[in-house]
């Protein structure tokens, strides 16, 4: 198990034999099997050292036996026939360095590369799960009724006008203290004191008439008002007026009117469901297989040639993160879960806020995170705008617009976007008074993306490892994985690629400051910095020295995102080149050709290189950005509700397989492994 699992390192014995014993040995060799000798020592050179043991020794945690079949007589409890199952919440999520100066998952794309509608792409694979889906079937099942939000024995609520603001909430001035609230008054009911604890609700008039107001706050407070509070976007007094006259012409003197949970009188309000794939549509048909007339399931699809979104399914088109697809045959629903490729984020990065809130109220039930705006990790909530236009505090509720499918993550700018389509506002970062869950947001206790930027912070030790401990920004700051708190007892840290030398407590660089009662532990600010690599088509060895940021075919981008270079061969060459606009810069795509081996084909690559940068001047230190496979900094999620945990477990353990497979390949494609592996 992980450090962060269990408080102890992990054992270092299968690392250290799967090198020795299996793979590498303990010496470099030469291609006729001779030794390799280190110049400096006249002594062979050794394939590994103690740091690569400690740092591959993560790499195989969070495996554990299978439950014992009860077919098999033997008086072991253990399971020695099935695989074992990877558990993602005791795997060792930090960077880990390989036997090459480089970094286990260098090579592979980036996930905030993904080209749209990858769940389309040549490659993608589904696996059918049945007729619940791995998210449960609560989720499954999952709606909002209709529902008269007026208490039981009420009786008619019959406006007789016109609304009057409650004076003590300072209608015209209100504060965070006294919300505005207005009075309607009523024909005369039975005194009813419960209120409407709903984020937003919808009054419908006998005369055809819609109205939305926040809440409602009393539906019957002394028997003759209804006390209703208006969205607190509204903050200046002619604001507040202009509310009550349109209050008032909706529902004129004498206007019967119900109070209920949907825009849509007696109909369901539309909440985010499961993405159900369109029966017209090449997604339904290719895991459909339709055979007389029924679906025929495969257990695995792994679709053959890209395809297209059915014609007008905005769903397909639009979602960046995808897990469950449903199907409907026949009435009934059948799943398929979508396994997005192998790919990685970087460890550090300008951040942006993502938060839950689990209650109207308490600070206690609130949790603040830094997460990476180009990856789509977060929810979507949007807010009403203020008079300034700057972002809002009041959440939009029961169909939030910026949520497509259930639980849909997306990337800050697409939830940006979907609230500015809606004439709305990315919320701030504190939304008050309502709780994000599946009626603001995309599902219940959902990190999602708010409006106020962050960045981590790392600390140093002697040995040049580091640990990433904070966020700049969050205020509070709330971190709700222990992995990265500040604690000098925190040993989640990882070795790094330092261009040079690490930073020393002896002489700490601007912006870090030696760690109070620890043993020379650097806490410092960072700088995230990307430069291309070329500026022009390199040269192989030029390429196979400095590229290892991978890259998705180019070909599985919309047609025209990329064109290949000029002068450059891209049907048959040795380095093929694509460009975004005909320039050679960060955003290039640089594929190398492989021997067959290696499969053929090209590997491709992006031209950047992303540096995380420390202190100025003579004094600044540096290091690659490692790339991650599993969750880390910023994907943490609420760990008590299936709801939530369903699909980030789902993918996170995928992200573990794909790491293994990383280790497992750097080791199989080592110079001194044998070419036949028994």
């Amino acid at each position: 198990q992980a450090f962060a699992a269990e408080g102890t390192f992990p054992d270092q014995n299968f690392a250290r034999e799967i090198m020795q014993l299996f793979t590498i040995g303990l010496y470099e060799l030469h291609p006729d099997g001779s030794r390799v000798v280190d110049p400096l020592t006249g002594q062979p050179k050794p394939t590994y050292g103690v740091r690569d043991i400690v740092t591959l020794s993560r790499a195989w945690t969070g495996f554990w036996g299978n439950d014992k079949r009860g077919n098999i007589e033997r008086r072991s409890t253990s399971n020695y026939v099935d695989p074992m199952e990877v558990r993602p919440d005791d795997r060792d999520a930090f960077p880990k360095t390989d036997l090459h100066g480089g970094y286990i998952g260098d090579g592979y794309p980036l996930c905030q590369d993904l080209p749209a509608r990858h769940h389309l792409a040549e490659g993608a694979l589904y696996t059918y799960v049945g007729n619940v889906s791995f998210e449960g079937a609560e989720v499954d099942a999952y709606a909002v009724p209709y529902e008269s939000l007026v208490p039981a024995g009420t009786g008619a609520l019959k406006s007789t006008g016109p609304v009057e603001c409650v004076s003590w909430t300072k209608c015209g001035t209100p504060t965070s203290d006294h919300a505005p609230r207005w009075k309607v008054p009523l024909e005369a009911i039975a005194e009813v004191k419960a209120g409407a604890d709903t984020a937003e609700v919808y009054l419908h008039g006998d005369n055809g008439g819609v109205l939305r107001v926040a809440k409602v706050v009393n539906f019957a407070y002394g028997g003759d008002e209804l006390h209703i509070a208006p969205f607190f976007e509204i903050t200046a007094a002619v604001d507040f007026d202009q509310w009550a006259s349109d209050f008032d012409k909706t529902f004129p003197a004498g206007t019967s009117f119900d109070v209920a949970n949907s825009a849509v009188k007696n109909q369901p309000p539309d909440v985010p469901t499961q993405y159900t794939a369109a029966p017209a549509g090449a997604l339904y048909d290719a895991l459909c297989r339709k055979q007389g007339g029924a679906c025929q399931f495969a257990p695995v699809v792994r679709l053959p040639s890209s395809l297209n979104c059915a014609a007008g399914d905005t769903v397909c088109e639009e979602m960046e993160d995808v897990t469950t697809v449903k199907i409907v045959d026949g009435g009934v629903a059948h799943y398929y879960t979508y396994t997005k490729p192998p790919c990685t984020k970087f460890a550090l990065y300008d951040g942006k806020v993502t938060s839950w809130k689990s209650s109207k109220w308490h600070a206690i039930d609130k949790r603040f995170q830094c997460s990476d705006p180009r990856v789509p990790v977060a929810g979507g909530v949007c807010c009403h705008a203020t008079v300034s236009g700057a972002s809002g505090r009041v959440a939009v509720s029961y169909r939030p617009p910026q949520c497509h499918v259930f639980g849909e993550k997306m990337r800050y700018d697409t939830a940006a976007a979907r609230c500015g389509a809606q004439g709305l506002v990315m919320c701030a970062d504190v939304v008050a008074p309502d709780p994000i869950d599946r009626t603001t947001a995309c599902n219940n206790k959902q990190f999602s993306w708010v409006d106020k930027a962050c960045r981590h912070e790392v600390r140093i030790d002697g040995a040049g490892m580091v640990f990433v401990y904070a966020q700049e920004g969050l205020v509070p700051v709330d971190q709700p994985d222990e992995r990265f708190n500040n604690a000098s007892t925190n040993m989640n840290s990882f070795y790094v690629v330092w261009e040079g030398e690490h930073p020393d407590a002896a002489s700490p660089p601007d912006g870090c400051a030696v760690e109070a009662g620890s043993d020379g532990v650097l806490q410092c600010s960072v700088r995230i910095v990307t430069d291309a690599l070329f500026s022009s088509p390199p040269s192989r060895a030029d390429a196979e020295a400095k590229l290892r940021i991978g890259a998705f075919d180019p070909s599985l981008y919309p047609p025209g995102s990329y064109a290949c270079a000029a002068g450059v061969d891209c049907s048959a060459g040795d380095v093929i080149v694509h460009t975004k606009g005909g320039s050679v810069d960060a955003a290039t795509i640089i594929g190398l050709k492989q021997p067959s081996w290696r499969g053929g084909g090209y590997k491709y690559f992006t031209n950047k290189v992303e540096t995380v940068v420390i202190g100025s001047g003579a004094s600044t230190f540096r290091f690659r950005n490692p790339p991650v496979f599993m969750p880390l900094v910023g994907e943490s999620v609420y760990p008590w509700d299936d709801a939530v945990t369903a699909a980030p477990k789902f993918a996170a353990t995928h992200a573990a397989a794909h790491e293994t497979d990383a280790v497992l390949d750097h080791l199989f494609y080592h110079p001194n492994t044998a070419p036949f592996v028994t």
